[in-house]
C-alpha cells in the first residue's frame, strides 16, 4: 500500500513538473503565489501521509531513518531560524549593511566566539559536568538526552555562524577574484577551527581533573557531546565553502555567504552546469563511501576495536587522528548535501512556472529533494539487507543514509528560510518579526522536538512506536492491568510453547539418530579389539570428534551420505589397530631381550 501511494504522488511531481516547462495557453491561469499554496497544501499532507508510513514501516530500519530525518530537519530548521534572527538583529545594530567588509568579517568572527562559547559552557551546565556549582541532572540517561539536544542545536547554530564568518571572508577581494584563490578559505578555515578544538579540548580537560584528579560519567559525556558537536561545525563549514569554491569554478560568479545568487544568475546556469554540479555530488558520494571502506574510525559504533589496543587510551595524537577521520567523513557526506542541493535548484529556477518566485522554488525544491531522498533511502536499505553484502559495506550505506538526511534537513531549512525573509518584508517591523519567530521557534518548536521526537530517534523509540522509560511507571501499569494486554500476552506464550516444542521435537529425533551411528562406530572399534584412548593415532581421535560434532549438527536427511565417512573412518581405526599391534609386538620382543640381561634380584645396577 506505501509503495502504490509513493508511485501515485511521483507520477503527481512528474505532472506538476510537466506543466512547469509546458507552454501555458490558456488566458486565465493561476498567480505564482496561488500555484506556491497549493503546492505547500498538497505537498505537506502528502508528504506528513508518507512520513506516517515510513515511520511505521515493517522494516525496523526504515522506521529508524525516518525518524532520523525528522528530528535533523527540526533541528536544522529550529537553528537557522533562531542564528538568522540573532545576526538580523547584529547587522541591523551595527548596521552591516553599509560597512565595509572588513568590518563585516569582525563582526561575524565575534559571533562565532560567542556562540563557540556558548556552545562550551551550556553542555557543561546540561551535562552535569559542573555538579560542584549546584548544576545536577536529574539521572545521567536525562544528561544524556538533554546533552545530545543541544549539542545538535547548539552545533547547528555555531555551524552556521562558522559559515557566515567564513563566507565573509571569501567575499574579501583577494579572494573573490577567481574561484582557486576562493578555495584557499577552506584550508585557513580548517587550520582555525581544529586550533579552537585543540584549546577547547585542553580547557575541559583542566577544568574536568580539577577537583578529584578523574572523570566521572557526567564529565565524559560533557566531553563527548562537545567532540561531536565540533565535528559538526567543522563539517557545516568545510563543506558549505567548498561547495561555494565549486560553484564560483563552474558559473563563474560566488554567491554571497549565504549561498544566494541574484535572480538573473540563478535562472541561467542552465542544463550543463547544472549537470556539472550534480556530476560532483556523484562524486562526493561516491568519495563518502570509498573513504568510510578505506580509512575506518573508531567511532561510538566501533569503540569494541579501540578497546582491545589498549596503548591506544590516553594517546591525544590517536584520538585527534580519529577525529579528524571522522571530521573528513562527515565533510563528503555534506559536501555531496550541498552540491546536491544547489545543483537541482540551479536547474528548477529556469522553469517558466517560477518566474523569479523563490518561495515558490523553495517549496518546490523541498518536497521533490524529500521524496526523491526518501526513495533513494529505501532503495538502499533494501541494498543493505541483503545477504550478500559484506557488513563493511552495509556500514558504510547507512553513513551514506546520514548524508541523504541531512540534504533533506537543508532543502527544507533553505525553504523556512526563504520563508522568514517573505514574511517580514510585508510587516512594518521585519527584525520584530524575526526575532517572534524566532521565540515561538524557542518556545514551542524545540521543547516538542526534545520531548516527542529526538527520544524516538536517540532511545530506540523508532522499534517499538514509544520510548520505553522508568518514569513512565502509571502509564506501564495501566498496560499491563489492560484486558487486550493480557489476550495478547497470553496469545504470544502460547505461539511461542507451539514454536518450543516443534524445535524440541525436530532435536529429538535428530538426537536419536545422532545417538544410533555414534552408537554404531563404537560397535566397530570395540570390534577390532581397541579403544580411541589406547590408539596411538591422533588423526584418527581428531577424526572421531570432528565427526561425531559435524553429525549432531546435520538433519536426519544427510545420513546416509555419512556412511562413507563411517567406513573410512572404520578403515582409520582398522590401520590404527595394526600399527598398534605391531608397535606392541616391538616393544615385546624389546622386553624380552633387557629381561635376559637383568640380574638376579631383577633390577637394575
Amino acid at each position: 500500500m506505501a509503495y502504490r501511494t509513493i508511485s501515485m504522488l511521483v507520477c503527481l511531481a512528474a505532472f506538476l513538473l510537466h506543466v512547469a516547462v509546458a507552454e501555458e495557453v490558456e488566458e486565465d491561469k493561476a498567480s505564482p503565489s496561488s500555484v506556491a499554496i497549493a503546492l505547500t497544501l498538497l505537498g505537506s499532507v502528502s508528504f506528513m501521509m508518507i512520513l506516517y508510513y515510513f515511520t511505521n514501516h515493517p522494516d525496523e530500519d526504515m522506521k529508524k531513518y525516518t525518524y532520523d530525518v525528522i528530528s535533523q530537519t527540526i533541528s536544522i530548521f529550529c537553528a537557522v531560524l533562531m542564528f538568522q534572527a540573532c545576526n538580523d538583529l547584529t547587522e541591523y545594530f551595527f548596521g552591516l549593511e553599509e560597512s565595509p567588509i572588513w568590518f563585516q568579517l569582525l563582526i561575524d568572527i565575534c559571533q562565532l566566539i560567542f556562540w563557540y562559547v556558548i556552545l562550551q559552557v551550556s553542555l557543561a551546565v546540561i551535562s552535569g559536568a559542573l555538579d560542584e556549582y549546584g548544576f545536577t541532572p536529574k539521572n545521567i540517561e536525562s544528561a544524556d538526552l538533554n546533552s545530545q539536544c543541544f549539542a545538535v542545536l547548539l552545533a547547528h547554530m555555531t555551524g552556521f555562524a562558522s559559515i557566515n564568518a567564513f563566507g565573509t571572508m571569501q567575499q574579501l577581494a583577494i579572494f573573490r577574484c577567481n574561484w582557486w584563490m576562493s578555495a584557499l578559505v577552506v584550508p585557513i578555515a580548517m587550520q582555525i577551527l581544529f586550533a579552537v578544538e585543540r584549546f577547547t579540548a585542553r580547557v575541559r580537560e583542566h577544568i574536568m581533573l580539577a577537583d578529584d584528579g578523574e572523570k566521572d560519567d557526567y564529565e565524559e559525556l560533557w566531553d563527548e557531546s562537545t567532540a561531536e558537536a565540533e565535528d559538526d561545525i567543522m563539517g557545516l563549514t568545510v563543506s558549505f565553502l567548498s561547495v561555494q569554491s565549486i560553484k564560483y569554478g563552474i558559473c563563474g560568479f560566488l554567491a554571497n555567504q549565504e549561498g544566494v545568487e541574484p535572480w538573473d544568475v540563478l535562472s541561467k546556469h542552465g542544463f550543463g552546469q547544472s549537470f556539472s554540479l550534480y556530476s560532483m555530488a556523484v562524486i562526493f558520494a561516491v568519495g563518502t563511501i570509498v573513504f568510510y571502506l578505506r580509512v575506518p574510525a573508531n567511532t561510538k559504533e566501533g569503540k569494541e576495536e579501540l578497546d582491545m589496543h589498549e596503548e591506544l587510551e590516553g594517546n591525544a595524537e590517536e584520538e585527534a587522528r580519529q577525529r579528524r577521520i571522522e571530521v573528513a567523513r562527515q565533510v563528503l557526506g555534506m559536501s555531496y548535501a550541498w552540491a546536491n542541493f544547489y545543483a537541482v535548484k540551479w536547474y528548477m529556477a529556469s522553469f517558466t512556472l517560477v518566474q523569479h518566485d523563490r518561495m515558490l522554488l523553495a517549496v518546490l525544491l523541498a518536497m521533490l529533494l524529500s521524496f526523491s531522498s526518501f526513495a533513494l533511502i529505501r532503495c538502499l536499505d533494501w541494498l543493505a539487507d541483503l545477504d550478500f553484502t559484506p557488513q563493511e559495506i552495509d556500514a558504510a550505506i547507512v553513513f551514506f543514509i546520514k548524508a541523504i538526511g541531512v540534504l533533506v534537513g537543508f532543502s527544507w531549512e533553505q525553504c523556512f528560510d526563504e520563508a522568514t525573509a517573505c514574511l517580514s518584508s510585508v510587516v512594518r517591523f521585519p527584525h520584530t518579526t524575526k526575532t517572534a519567530l524566532a521565540v515561538f521557534c524557542g518556545l514551542i518548536i524545540v521543547p516538542a522536538w526534545r520531548i516527542y521526537i529526538l527520544p524516538m530517534a536517540r532511545q530506540e523509540g523508532w522499534k517499538f512506536g514509544f520510548v520505553i522509560s522508568a518514569d513512565d511507571g502509571e502509564k506501564w501499569a495501566q498496560i499491563i492491568q489492560d484486558n487486550k494486554f493480557k489476550k495478547m500476552v497470553q496469545t504470544v506464550h502460547k505461539t511461542s510453547m507451539e514454536k518450543h516444542r516443534e524445535s524440541m521435537a525436530v532435536k529429538g529425533y535428530r538426537r536419536t539418530k545422532t545417538m544410533e551411528v555414534i552408537d554404531s562406530i563404537k560397535n566397530v572399534a570395540q570390534a577390532h579389539g581397541a579403544r580411541m584412548s589406547c590408539v596411538g593415532s591422533d588423526v584418527a581421535q581428531a577424526e572421531f570428534g570432528a565427526l561425531q560434532t559435524e553429525y549432531e549438527q546435520l538433519p536426519s536427511d544427510e545420513v546416509e551420505e555419512l556412511k562413507l565417512k563411517y567406513q573410512m573412518l572404520e578403515k582409520t581405526l582398522a590401520a590404527a589397530l595394526a600399527s598398534y599391534q605391531s608397535h606392541m609386538e616391538k616393544m615385546h620382543s624389546m622386553m624380552s631381550k633387557m629381561a635376559g640381561k637383568l640380574p638376579d634380584d631383577g633390577q637394575f645396577p
